[in-house]
């Protein structure tokens, strides 16, 4: 008989609630940091809801001194924010072609690649190109090379997006249920993996992943 998917919001539940005085368990939090974490590692649908809305939804659970004290059906009705849709394959910038872009490729590469991956903004980005206009753009083409690559991927290390976190997060558990066949896949794996963002590193996108994956839920 196949078992059927654990629900994660009660999976977290039953992993961080402590019983409280009289026996009731209750999630404690002494900060918002926690909500935080969850928010920025993708749990919660960031297309949908803002991180004010996510804080704003725990105000039953607030306390005087900043702590959150929230009991089970107060946690269950928070369900409606986690995210609940498949999760693509992150974006790996070291794959993309080199050579000049058009103007107009390069801007749906932004829109659909880059930025959905990091925090930072496009204003960010346009403003970083004006600064190396002299390198970055020739006759009105955007120079995509080796160093541009290796310089994005570091963004995304350094200031990765909700949803990267989420992709990162759910790509660790598939390559942990996936075995390798044979040593020599078993190598190549490994070389995607550092060539990917996927090495084991200290950074901070790694360390929500590893976080996150402890949490996961389907992917």
């Amino acid at each position: 008989m196949v078992s059927q998917p654990s629900d994660p919001m009660m999976t977290i539940w039953e992993k961080v609630s402590v019983p409280q005085a009289g026996g009731m368990r209750c999630i404690v939090w002494r900060n918002r940091n926690d909500l935080d974490y969850l928010y920025d590692s993708g749990f919660v649908d960031t297309d949908q809801y803002r991180k004010e809305q996510w804080i704003d939804a725990f105000q039953d659970s607030l306390k005087p001194d900043g702590s959150y004290i929230v009991t089970k059906d107060q946690w269950l009705a928070k369900r409606a924010f986690r995210f609940d849709g498949p999760t693509g394959e992150p974006f790996d910038p070291l794959t993309l072609p080199e050579g000049e872009w058009d103007m107009d490729a390069f801007d749906k590469l932004l829109k659909q690649k880059i930025l959905p991956s990091t925090t930072l903004t496009e204003e960010n980005f346009r403003r970083g190109f004006e600064k190396a206009r002299k390198t970055a753009i020739v006759n009105g083409k955007v120079v995509v090379n080796k160093m541009f690559k290796f310089n994005l991927k570091q963004i995304f290390l350094l200031y990765p997006s909700p949803r990267r976190n989420r992709e990162m997060a759910v790509a660790e558990e598939r390559m942990k249920l996936t075995p390798p066949k044979a040593d020599k896949t078993s190598k190549a794996a490994t070389g995607l993996s550092q060539a990917s963002g996927f090495s084991t590193g200290p950074s901070k996108e790694q360390s929500i992943q590893d976080r996150l994956s402890r949490l996961l839920k389907k992917g």
